[in-house]
């Protein structure tokens, strides 16, 4: 990684920076780019290094499944190094849509849930700044039918034979397929990665996009350092204690943003309790690390007749559909088929799933909205220094709605055979989120509409924790929409 040599500084603790960004991902990255580049002096804490790939190491939990009988229990993994989860992402970017700003709407699926009446901020406010994360990102994907918004997307590839088959057949079944929103350059023989780094210059993440160059215009990082407590004085954060490649450092900031990830800041707030706090810092309302929500993700083959071979493999675009999003009064979500090798999800179905080369193999994978409830929830572990705990109960109508999607979505297509991986509902860590709420009352609701603690002056919370709703799509691209928006606040 290409940075200015002065980027680590020699001794962080002798400034007082104007923001201190804790992680480096989908919230921290965009944030500290908006600042740098409005002359702020900005200093990036994140636990990785410069060098090393990106790590992810697994997080200890639990999932209660009642009598569901759930075959992968959730692995929630907590990353680390520059661009934070992005560096792994499978580089789909897409908006909330409309609907997902009302979640009242369907509080009658879920009584038990804690879904608020609506959003604190609503879709015309993160508008302009969706597509300013469109542009900063330079997606590429066409314009869903049912939300025709262009935004700031740039034109698709021409879509391959197998691309224009498989859109047409949609299509013709009534449904309203689109091109993915890639973050994604059109570079040959890009198969996308997924789940590994790579060091070609195709995904776009956070890393290439937001960190370098807030760094190119004056940011500061230091890698290597571990945020471990953060201390107060009054209604402020005065300096967060640190372990920088190994030696204690207490780091001093005007403002702290923190966007570690819906597990780990949470478990920061909750282990910095001290007198003025004794439930954890900015804990007033009790929901510190409560409401902790995770898509559900499964994966489906659609059998096409005619088109031999793995069709996702020859996809230039992928292909994304809403159709199932919000029908009949039930929250579902998206179905999208990745342009990749997807024989590694392939492999772990029926063996019928397997392409050849009369009988072609389409999967889709889906993202179905996980409702919040309080008991779903982490927790600092005991005894250790920066490790935390989390606990999932399996909520019935959770399973019902995902079989639901699957179901609707094979008899949408009755031409093509339709193999769904068994058991259905199988959890989506990667977009764990909700653990710090954000909302306009702080009896109900950890930070204000502005992402900042309602019970301190000086702090923001702008990774994933911050949505008081999961939604039904890909949740990056809103974290760097609210990221830029709060971020060019703060430099106000």
């Amino acid at each position: 990684m290409n940075l200015p040599e002065d980027c680590i500084p020699s001794d962080p603790q002798d400034v007082t920076w104007d923001v201190v960004i804790v992680g480096t991902g989908a919230g921290g990255g965009p944030a500290g780019l908006n600042l740098a580049r409005r002359g702020k002096s900005v200093l990036f804490l994140e636990r990785g290094s410069l060098s090393d790939p990106q790590q992810l190491s697994p997080v200890a939990g639990k999932v209660d499944t009642g009598s569901f009988p759930y075959a992968d229990a959730p692995c929630f993994r907590m990353g680390s190094g520059i661009g934070g989860s992005t560096a792994l992402f499978g580089m789909a970017m897409d908006r909330f849509r409309p609907v997902d700003f009302t979640p009242h709407r369907f509080a009658h699926l879920a009584p038990a849930a804690t879904l608020p009446d609506m959003w604190p901020i609503q879709y015309e406010d993160l508008d302009p700044y969706y597509r300013e994360a469109e542009v900063l990102f330079r997606l590429r994907g066409s314009v869903d039918p049912l939300t025709p918004v262009r935004g700031g997307l740039l034109d698709p590839q021409v879509p391959s034979e197998a691309e224009e088959r498989m859109t047409g057949m949609l299509t013709r079944a009534g449904l309203h397929p689109y091109s993915l929103h890639y973050a994604r350059e059109q570079l040959p023989g890009c198969d996308a990665c997924l789940g590994k780094p790579c060091a070609r210059p195709c995904r776009n993440d956070v890393g290439r996009m937001c960190v370098i160059p807030a760094i190119e215009n004056g940011a500061r990082i230091l890698p290597g350092c571990v945020a471990l407590k953060l201390e107060t004085r009054g209604r402020s954060i005065h300096q967060v204690h640190c372990r920088w490649n190994g030696r204690p450092v207490a780091i001093r900031g005007r403002h702290f943003i923190l966007a570690l990830n819906a597990l780990s800041t949470p478990t920061l707030l909750l282990r910095s309790a001290n007198d003025t706090f004794p439930d954890g810092v900015g804990n007033s309302s009790g929901l510190v690390g409560r409401n902790l929500m995770a898509h559900v993700s499964d994966y489906l083959a659609v059998r096409f007749d005619g088109m031999g071979g793995q069709i996702n493999a020859q996809l230039h675009n992928g292909i994304s559909l809403n159709d199932f999003y919000f029908r009949d009064g039930m929250k579902l979500g998206n179905l999208h088929a990745h342009s990749m090798d997807v024989s590694y999800f392939l492999e772990r179905m029926e063996p019928r799933c397997r392409p050849d080369e009369t009988l072609g193999t389409a999967l889709f994978f889906t993202i179905l909205e996980d409702f919040p409830y309080a008991e779903n929830r982490v927790t600092p572990q005991a005894g250790a220094e920066e490790e935390c705990w989390w606990e999932y109960h399996y909520p019935d109508e959770l399973r019902r709605r995902a079989t639901m999607l699957l179901t609707s979505f094979a008899s949408a297509i009755p031409g093509c055979e339709v193999i769904a991986r068994k058991p259905s509902g199988i959890l989506n860590a990667s977009h764990a989120c909700g653990t710090c709420r954000f909302g306009d009352d702080p009896r109900s609701s950890v930070l204000d509409r502005n992402n900042k603690m309602h019970d301190l002056e000086n702090v923001y919370v702008l990774d994933a924790s911050f949505f008081p709703s999961s939604g039904g799509i890909s949740p990056s691209l809103t974290i760097v929409a609210n990221s830029l928006r709060v971020s060019s606040q703060i430099a106000n």
